[in-house]
């Protein structure tokens, strides 16, 4: 209509670029503006703070340039998006350098899917030498284990196929604790020592665990959530 003075397109991709024109017609001529270019900004408020990011959609790929090394998984097209990495077990993990997080504020957050209960303790996602170890214990319940042999646990059994949102972070105050698909789950004064980041093995439980992991991102230098949140409804940004 002629008296149309805007048009809103939500179906657009943060981080890409868009070119834009306006076209009009009037008494059987159209009319065509000059193209722009438009960038459709929003992300991640954080991301110069990202120093691990990795969607698993069919490689190893780490958005942030860190390399990984993948060993007892392999990747999947079933994910919790799209693609997503698996565990099948062996004296192996997928791992990368260490991250310095030793003094720091951090964010450590992925999606988790139990696959099969081995009834065992069993390392799902750990930093140096178990200085911080997520794990499943034998009684099926999924546990964040600290580097003075502290454990918090969550009071939840994975649903065998279901998929969690797990969020572990250390803050200002040097508390380190984790979340549940949002929920706060507990923690403990901790600054757990540098060392590899390993998805799928640990040196203190090193039994074989059976589940899929999908979206981990590590930011350093800030604690994302201060309260209960909702997890991510869509794969992170890339910037």
């Amino acid at each position: 209509g002629g008296d149309v003075r805007f048009y809103d397109d939500t179906d657009i991709d943060v981080g890409k670029t868009y070119y834009v024109d306006k076209k009009k017609k009037k008494n059987g001529v159209e009319r065509l503006s000059e193209v722009r270019l438009v960038r459709a900004v929003g992300g991640d408020e954080y991301w110069d703070k990202v120093v691990a990011l990795l969607h698993f959609d069919g490689d190893l790929t780490d958005e942030t340039g860190r390399v990984w090394n993948l060993g007892g998984s392999v990747l999947t097209e079933d994910g919790r998006f799209d693609g997503g990495l698996r565990r099948y077990g062996g004296e192996d993990s997928t791992h990368t350098d260490s991250l310095e997080l030793y003094g720091d504020t951090y964010t450590i957050e992925f999606w988790y899917r139990q696959d099969a209960n081995t009834w065992q303790f069993s390392a799902i996602f750990a930093v140096g030498t178990d200085s911080i170890l997520f794990r499943v214990n034998p009684e099926g319940g999924i546990e964040l284990l600290t580097n003075n042999n502290t454990y918090v646990g969550s009071g939840i059994s994975p649903i065998i196929g279901g998929w969690y949102h797990i969020c572990i972070q250390r803050n200002d105050e040097g508390v380190l604790g984790w979340y549940v698909d949002g929920i706060y789950r507990g923690g403990i004064v901790s600054n757990p020592d540098n060392g590899y980041v390993r998805i799928g093995y640990s040196p203190k439980d090193p039994n074989n665990a059976w589940f899929t992991l999908d979206e981990l991102r590590i930011t350093k230098g800030v604690a994302r959530y201060t309260t209960s949140f909702t997890p991510p409804t869509k794969p992170f940004p890339d910037n």
